[in-house]
């Protein structure tokens, strides 16, 4: 979502640490879609992965993952709430949770 670099398009952006659970609210007019890209650690994966699609990294060093959330509007704020789960086995979470 690069209209304005999702400043208005994204809202009520939060994460519940006791959940590991991201929510937001997508804004954009009707038949608009667009995606939201998310950059997880080794050790995070997506619980309820429905239509997100998942690369992990080039070369594979590290287990780093992107996840794709895509959007589609009909005119009224889209919710979505994505949950995640933790290997304390293989996690590098030095920057995790994504937003602050």
């Amino acid at each position: 979502m690069h209209v304005l670099m999702g400043e208005m398009e994204l809202a009520d952006i939060h994460w519940d640490e006791d959940s590991r659970t991201l929510s937001f609210t997508a804004a954009r007019p009707a038949g608009e879609q667009g995606s939201v890209f998310l950059w997880m650690p080794q050790g995070i994966h997506i619980e309820n992965s429905g239509t997100v699609y998942v690369a992990r990294n080039r070369d594979q060093s590290n287990g780093e993952l992107v996840a794709r959330v895509p959007l589609e509007f009909d005119g009224t704020p889209l919710k979505k709430t994505i949950h995640f789960t933790l290997d304390k086995s293989k996690a590098a979470l030095a920057d995790w949770p994504p937003i602050a």
